[in-house]
């Protein structure tokens, strides 16, 4: 269910949206600083390296390998709040948002990340707040007792119970926000993003639960009060996409089967949708959404040229012409209803075919994608347990919309393995939609007779890997 407690305790920092791949920051190792970008240092023990992934403005993400002491690294940002996640490993992560102009210092001690600033106009303040909020929520026991009340309550139908432990949720979330502002001198770009942040959040639980328990009129004062939040706050970027999701489900709720079925007429009526009810920053990054999601190119180039005249940010305007061109261009690759494969040597295949050839076997299928760090650090244990099993065959699958960015880290990840592929049209795929993949990483195992039988198997690093495997 979209509102599962965990994905409210850490939106999707912990996860990557599978739509976020879109891969153009420009990213220069060993720079000195510059004023329209952000400046970071390490400062690590001899032998230790991490990685980085890096999400701006424009719902872009890349991931960065190997940072050793001494190594820096220099990045373009949009106008708002960037987040940049510093990772050892899958429990051992810890992130930081930065603006236009920072310089930071990454150091490690104690099994703890520290981020300082190397301006004198910079609070370390400002730097630590998202980390020391990270290490709370891990090490806050009311969460746990929390989610077993909200398992409980979701079983039982109790709508009541279920919004009252939202509002318990938000505020343990502000209360600590609000007691590391009166100890600390933050800015407020970033604390009035936090806090708008975890209104969201609730706003959040509360429409899902109401959509899986109660009404479409209780859906719709909840859909105002998100509204409302939207055209008064700035929110950081990475949430944006939980909220186009709400929009366009209440919009499919409200509207007559005769429109939302007509894709032209429910794009038009989103379209319409955002343009009048967000404004400025937040209803351009939801046109890009929009567009994004879309692959009719006279309608996108009808949205892009309507989109110029609104938006006042060249940065947006130039990003949705590149994404109306892309799109445009996939138009051939996305009209088919089979899940279409291509390899690193630019041989295509559709998943059908690639079963077909296994039938006997049974196949555990791993999305991930090149900016996707949880994907990438559960990899090599994956690797390692496929030659285990010779009766599964184990096929890797890249949402990456960057081919280039998928074969650079392919050649790192996935040297010379022979099952591992691009996969080319997302949007279209009739696997992709039965299976709702909405987050990476995601694995999937059919049997031997070439039938789906976990829509959501563990990855590598679970402790029921193995057990799981072992059943095939």
């Amino acid at each position: 269910m979209k509102h599962l407690l965990i994905l409210s305790l850490f939106l999707f920092f912990n996860s990557c949206s599978s739509k976020n791949n879109d891969v153009k920051t420009t990213i220069n190792k060993d720079l000195t600083k510059q004023n329209d970008s952000v400046f970071i240092k390490f400062n690590l023990n001899k032998g230790e390296s991490f990685s980085l992934r890096i999400s701006n403005s424009f719902l872009e993400s890349q991931l960065l390998d190997d940072f050793i002491n001494g190594n820096t690294v220099n990045f373009s940002v949009g106008e708002e709040l960037s987040y940049v996640q510093v990772s050892k490993d899958l429990t051992n992560d810890s992130g930081v948002y930065v603006k236009k102009g920072d310089s930071i210092e990454i150091s490690y001690l104690n099994g703890r990340f520290i981020f300082k600033s190397l301006s004198n106009k910079k609070s370390t303040a400002d730097l630590n707040l998202y980390r020391d909020y990270h290490e709370y929520v891990k090490n806050q026991k009311p969460f746990e007792k929390l989610s077993a009340d909200k398992k409980n309550a979701n079983a039982n139908k109790n709508l009541t119970q279920m919004l009252e432990i939202n509002k318990k949720l938000y505020t343990i979330r502000i209360d600590f926000i609000n007691e590391y502002l009166k100890n600390n001198t933050v800015d407020d770009i970033y604390s009035n993003s936090f806090l708008s942040q975890y209104r969201f959040t609730k706003l959040r639980l509360d429409y899902w639960d109401i959509k899986a328990i109660g009404n479409n009129n209780q859906l719709g004062e909840k859909y105002i009060e998100i509204l409302n939040l939207f055209k008064k706050d700035t929110i950081q970027a990475e949430v944006l996409p939980l909220l186009f999701e709400i929009i366009v489900d209440y919009n499919r709720t409200i509207l007559p089967i005769s429109k939302k079925n007509d894709r032209v007429l429910f794009a038009e009526y989103l379209f319409k949708s955002i343009k009048n009810d967000y404004s400025q920053r937040n209803r351009d990054i939801l046109i890009l959404e929009l567009l994004r999601s879309g692959k009719n190119a006279d309608l996108l180039n009808k949205f892009y040229n309507e989109f110029k005249t609104i938006s006042k940010n060249e940065n947006f305007i130039k990003r949705a012409k590149e994404i109306v061109e892309r799109n445009s261009q996939k138009k051939s690759v996305e009209g088919s209803e089979d899940t279409l494969l291509k390899d690193v040597e630019g041989n295509k295949i559709t998943l059908k075919e690639l079963l077909a050839k296994y039938k006997g076997s049974a196949a555990y299928i791993d999305f991930w994608a090149s900016w996707c760090a949880p994907c990438r650090l559960e990899m090599p244990k994956s690797i390692v347990t496929s030659k285990n099993y010779k009766n599964i065959k184990f096929i890797y699958i890249s949402t990456d919309q960057n081919a280039e960015q998928w074969k650079k880290a392919n050649i790192k990840m996935l040297p010379n393995y022979v099952d591992s592929y691009l996969l080319l049209n997302e949007k279209s795929s009739k696997f992709i939609k039965e299976i709702k993949l909405s987050s990476i990483p995601r694995h999937i195992i059919f049997n031997k007779n070439g039938d789906i039988s976990n829509y959501d198997a563990p990855g590598a690093n679970d402790i029921q890997f193995e057990n799981i495997l072992k059943q095939y």
